[in-house]
C-alpha cells in the first residue's frame, strides 16, 4: 500500500495552526514538521528544509562541499524512523520541487501532508482537515532493526590457513559471512598501513590490531584478529602479541548530543560520537569497521537513546564506517631509515611478506639463518610453507588465504583445527 499525500489548507495563515502541527512533531517522534522558505524551486532548498527541520547545521555541512543532495535527506529520515511529513508553506514549493518531493517520500514509505497557509490555488483543494490530522491514530515506532548477527564458530587457525578451513568444514552461506568479516578486516588495515605510509612503530600496529580485532562475539573477534594479521602479513609487518581492545563508555552531554545532531554527513556525526563516547585517539577512531556498530553501541560503548539515529545512518559493511570533519586522521609517520622493530621479527616478517607474492617467490634454505629456518619450519608443518628443491615457497593454502588464488586448492592438506603448531594464530609465537 503506497503512503498518502494529503493536503490541509489554512486560508487565514493562523498561527495557532503552525504551532498544532510543531506541537504534534514534539510528541511524536515519527512526525516531523518541515517549513518551506520562499523561492524554494530547486533540490538544495527542499533537501535543506528537510535536514534543517532533523536538526542538522548549515556549519556542519562537509568543508570540501556545501552541496546536499536527497541521498542526504533519505538517509536520515529513515535513521530517524520518519513516518509522516508535514510541509507548512507548501505553496513556496516551484519549478517541479513539489513533484520530486512526493517521488522521494514515496519511496521511503513516508505519509506527506502538504499545508497551504494563506489562499490556496483552485487546483490544490484539501483533502482533510488539521483537526482530522491531529487525530488521527498513529502506531508507535517500530523497534530498530538489531545488526547483531550469530556468527558461526570458526576454527582457531593460522591467519594463513583460516580462509582455507572455512571453506572446507562451514556451510557455503556461513564461509560467505566470514570471507566478508575476513577481507573487510584485512582492507581496513591495509588502508591505514597505506595513510601511514608502511613506516609504522609496534605500538602503532598493536594498538590498530587491538582495535581492529575487538567485538562482542569470540568467533567474530578472532575472524577480525586474522584479517588485520593478514594485512601485516602481507606487507612483511611483524605480528605483535597484544590483546583486543576494551574501550570503556562516556557520559554525554545534552550539549555534545546537539553538536553530533548537527553534521549532515552520517559518517562525520558516527566519528565525533565514537570518538566522544569511546574515549580513542583521533588516529584511531577512523579504524572502526560498520560491524564493530551495533544498533544501540560503538565497541561495545552504550549509545544515548537520543543518537541512535546516528547508528542507523551508518553503513553496515565491515570496512572502516567513520571519517573526521578534516578526514582520516593517523599517527605522524617515524623518521626515515628508522626501524624499531626487532632484527629477527623484521627478518622473518619480510621472508613471509615475500613468499606471499605468489608460487614464483621462493627462498633458498641456504639462504636462511637457523632461527628463520626454524621459523619457517613451523610454517611448514602447519602447511603454510612448502619446502622442496632446497627452498621455501608459500603453499596454495597460504596463498588462497592471503587472497592471492582465486579457488581454494584441492583439499589434499588438512590440519585438525586445534593442532598446537596453529592454535595461538599468531605467526610470531610460532
Amino acid at each position: 500500500m503506497m503512503p498518502t499525500v494529503d493536503v490541509i489548507v489554512d486560508p487565514d495563515n493562523d498561527v495557532a495552526t503552525v504551532k498544532a502541527l510543531h506541537a504534534l512533531a514534539a510528541r511524536e517522534p515519527g512526525v516531523l514538521t518541515v517549513s518551506i522558505a520562499p523561492g524554494s524551486d530547486a533540490q538544495p532548498a527542499v533537501v535543506w528544509a528537510i535536514l534543517r527541520a532533523l536538526g542538522k547545521r548549515i556549519e556542519q555541512l562537509p568543508q570540501t562541499s556545501f552541496k546536499v543532495f536527497w541521498m542526504d535527506a533519505e538517509r536520515w529520515l529513515v535513521a530517524h524512523q520518519i513516518a509522516e511529513m508535514v510541509v507548512l508553506s507548501a505553496h513556496h514549493l516551484r519549478g517541479g520541487t513539489a513533484e520530486q518531493l512526493e517521488r522521494h517520500v514515496a519511496r521511503l514509505r513516508i505519509a506527506l501532508i502538504l499545508v497551504y497557509n494563506g489562499p490556496a490555488p483552485a487546483r490544490v483543494p484539501a483533502t482533510t482537515t488539521l483537526t482530522a490530522f491531529l487525530t488521527r491514530p498513529r502506531r508507535p515506532q517500530p523497534p530498530a532493526r538489531s545488526r547483531t548477527r550469530r556468527w558461526p564458530r570458526v576454527p582457531r587457525s593460522h591467519p594463513l590457513r583460516l580462509r582455507y578451513d572455512c571453506s572446507q568444514h562451514l556451510a557455503a552461506d556461513q564461509f560467505e559471512q566470514v570471507d566478508r568479516l575476513l577481507f573487510g578486516s584485512l582492507s581496513t588495515l591495509s588502508a591505514w598501513q597505506w595513510r601511514c605510509g608502511g613506516d609504522v612503530t609496534p605500538r602503532q600496529v598493536r594498538r590498530a590490531l587491538r582495535l581492529v580485532s575487538t567485538a562482542n562475539d569470540p568467533d567474530q573477534a578472532y575472524t577480525r584478529r586474522c584479517g588485520a594479521q593478514l594485512a601485516l602479513l602481507c606487507a612483511g609487518i611483524p605480528v605483535p602479541r597484544t590483546r583486543p581492545l576494551a574501550p570503556h563508555g562516556r557520559p554525554l552531554t545534552d550539549a555534545q548530543l546537539d553538536v553530533i545532531h548537527g553534521y549532515t554527513t552520517s559518517w562525520v556525526a558516527g566519528y565525533v560520537l565514537a570518538e566522544l563516547i569511546t574515549g580513542l585517539p583521533a588516529a584511531l577512531v577512523d579504524l572502526i569497521a560498520g560491524d564493530q556498530i551495533t544498533d544501540d553501541a560503538i565497541l561495545g560503548c552504550m549509545v544515548p537513546d537520543r543518537a541512535q539515529a546516528i547508528l542507523r545512518a551508518l553503513d553496515t559493511h565491515h570496512e572502516a564506517a567513520l571519517q573526521g570533519p578534516a578526514g582520516p586522521t593517523h599517527d605522524p609517520p617515524l623518521a626515515d631509515g628508522h626501524s624499531p622493530w626487532p632484527h629477527a621479527e623484521q627478518l622473518f616478517a619480510a621472508a613471509v611478506g615475500w613468499l606471499l607474492n605468489g608460487r614464483a617467490a621462493s627462498i633458498p634454505v641456504s639462504d636462511t639463518s637457523a632461527k628463520l629456518r626454524a621459523q619457517l619450519n613451523q610454517l611448514h608443518a602447519a602447511g603454510i610453507v612448502e619446502r622442496n628443491r632446497g627452498a621455501y615457497r608459500a603453499s596454495h593454502v597460504a596463498l588462497y588465504s592471503s587472497y592471492r588464488l582465486p579457488a581454494p586448492p584441492i583439499p589434499a592438506l588438512t590440519n585438525e583445527w586445534d593442532d598446537p603448531l596453529t592454535s595461538t594464530g599468531n605467526p610470531a609465537d610460532n
